[in-house]
This record gives structure tokens, sequence and C-alpha cells, in this order.
């Protein structure tokens, strides 16, 4: 798939005028035991994409019986880490004690902005035993970066408790400093056409500045939330969320409503003396059969994960893309950022994708 970009619209970056990039995706199996797949992707050198050839996945690997063996650039994701190796993963697969993982390697990929071989070094070791519904997990894990080395352990479940509630939990630890690194604990139940949930979150970040604005390390605070989602129709679904920060005098409601082809979206809240409220607003359609059309406002909507911040903000998008055959789009927009972390942007252009 190939993309080419122009004006290049980022709010970091607003002084480059142009972008292109080619993500090739590949797999391929060779009798019933060895097969391959790799992802790259290879585009224009920018500030934020140092290296403009990026390895994201190139693995091979082999399963004999109930043992599989992988080499290359791997991924590994669960309910406790995500983790980037360039080594190698073994997993052993049983029907009545589970399956036993060994993950690791000595160049661990941490900013995909730039996929070169890297000083650092990763292992895991876990297990897990069941299927979603029934399950759980244990892993132990060490990262080291530079010269600093944090070891982590944790567990995780899912499982369905009497009158039809639903559970899941994951908790880690960092061994070193004896501190919990993260909590999720959810609990949810179907009444109809709606499900009911609510649950606690916390997570500790332990690598400096996670994002510009800030010059420390970042801890997010235990958040209880207390949701409820309703499906009122074959086309109408409308999500709610209320969040508590403990020991933080902050509280925020996120509401969602999806009707066909129209999206709206409230934010309402206090952070200590300031007000949260934010608007998102989108809708598309079509003209014709290969025309098609959409457009957004979000008004003071900024929010990264778990960080809610009452600034003033707004942002416009509109567009209009024509799919002239199967594999080829052609998309014309215009798009405007008023944010007080990055630039003022007005600009238009042309997004042309291809795919071969």
């Amino acid at each position: 798939t190939t993309t080419t970009l122009t004006p290049r619209v980022s709010m970091l970056q607003a002084e480059e005028e142009f972008f292109w990039n080619s993500v090739l995706h590949y797999s391929q199996k060779f009798g019933k035991s060895f097969s391959f797949r790799t992802q790259m992707e290879f585009g224009s050198e920018t500030a934020s994409l140092p290296n403009p050839y990026r390895i994201y996945d190139l693995t091979i690997q082999y399963q004999l019986k109930n043992h599989t063996v992988a080499l290359g650039r791997l991924t590994h994701w669960s309910n406790l880490v995500l983790a980037h190796v360039d080594g190698f993963k073994y997993q052993l697969d049983t029907k009545k004690l589970g399956s036993v993982i060994a993950f690791g390697g000595f160049d661990a990929v941490i900013d995909f902005s730039d996929t070169a071989f890297t000083d650092n070094k990763f292992f895991l070791l876990g297990w897990a035993k069941g299927q979603p519904g029934k399950a759980i997990n244990f892993s132990f894990w060490n990262e080291n970066h530079g010269e600093e080395s944090s070891s982590f352990f944790g567990g995780g479940f899912s499982y369905r408790l009497p009158l039809d509630i639903r559970s899941s939990a994951s908790l880690a630890f960092a061994l070193a400093d004896k501190q919990i690194y993260r909590t999720n604990l959810r609990l949810s139940k179907s009444l109809g056409k709606h499900t009911v949930s609510t649950g606690i979150r916390q997570r500790r970040y332990l690598t400096a500045e996670p994002y510009p604005w800030t010059d420390d390390k970042y801890s997010s605070p235990p958040q209880l939330h207390l949701g409820v989602n309703s499906r009122l129709g074959t086309r109408f679904f409308w999500f709610n969320q209320l969040n508590q920060r403990l020991g933080k005098a902050v509280t925020y409601l996120r509401s969602s409503a999806n009707y066909a082809n129209y999206s709206l979206t409230l934010l309402l809240g206090k952070n200590g003396d300031q007000t949260i409220t934010g608007l998102n607003l989108g809708a598309r359609g079509k003209l014709a059969s290969a025309i098609s059309y959409g457009s957004s406002v979000g008004i003071n909507s900024i929010g990264y994960s778990d960080i809610i911040e009452p600034v003033n903000s707004l942002g416009l998008y509109g567009y209009m893309t024509w799919n002239p055959a199967d594999l080829i789009s052609l998309r014309l927009f215009a798009r405007y950022y008023q944010n007080p972390y990055y630039e003022y942007d007005l600009r238009g252009g042309m997004v042309l994708n291809v795919a071969l």
C-alpha cells in the first residue's frame, strides 16, 4: 500500500509540505511446519521519522505438534505487557497444563519512529491457561534501558461470575521498587439492550517525558469508572462512562452517541476549580456510488488516555473521496488546528492511496 500526502498535516512539524510512504505486508507458508511473515515500511525521512526504512515484523516460525519456535523481529502482547523484540520466542501448548512461553532478545525496539537495533534487552517467561471468559495467566519479565534494569511480575484472569457477571483483572508489580506498576479491574453485566460496567485502573510510567509538555515521570492515580453502554436499535449506539480519580479532584463524564453515519461525543467534568467541557461532532455519507464525504468538529476535546486537561482547542476537518476503482482512492481535504500545544494550522491537501 502506497500513500502520498501533500501538503503534509502534522501538529508537530507543520513546516513539512510533502510525505509519502509504502507499507508491505507479506506472509507465506512452506509445508505444514514453516511460515514467514513481514511488515515493513519505506518513506520520507522526517524529524519524527528519522529512519525512512522501518521493519515492524520479520518472523520465521517453525511448528511441530505442540511446540512453536519463532525467530526474528517479534511482538508479544498480553494484558500485562506489550514488547517488541529482535530475538526468539518459544511456546509449548498442552491441553491440561496450559501454555508456557519464553520470549526475549538482545535488541528490543521501543521507538517505532526509528526501528534500528538498540542496546536494550528484554526477557519474559509466562504461563497461561484457558480461553476468553475463563482464563488465567502469569508473567515475569525484565527490561533493560541502557544501564537501568527493571523486573516485573504480574498476573491476570477473566471469569464469568454468578448472576452472569463478567470479570477481568490484571495486576503487575515493579519488583525493585516494590510498587504496583499496573492495575486494571473490570466487572460487567448485560441487562437486555444495556451493558453496565465498573472497575478501577492505574498505570505508572517508568520512562521520563512520556509527553512533550511534561518534564518528569508520570504516574496515573487510581481511577474508578462506571459505564453504561446501550444498543437502542440496529443503527443507534450510546456509550457513557463516569470517571473519578482517587485522591484527585478530577471527575469527568464521557458520553458518545452513534447513529448511522453521525456521531456526537460530550466531555463534562471538573479538574480542581476548572471546568472540563468538550464536544466532538462527526458525519459522513455518499454523494454517489464512487464519491463519499465526511466532516468533523472538535471543541476543547483534547484527551490523552487518562490525562484530561481543560485546554481551549478547536479542530475542523472535511474531506471528499473518489474511488474510481477498487484499489485506488483520491481524497481532497481541508483541516484547521487551534491547539495551545502546537502551531495554529490551516491547510488543504490531497491523499492518494494505491493498493498493488
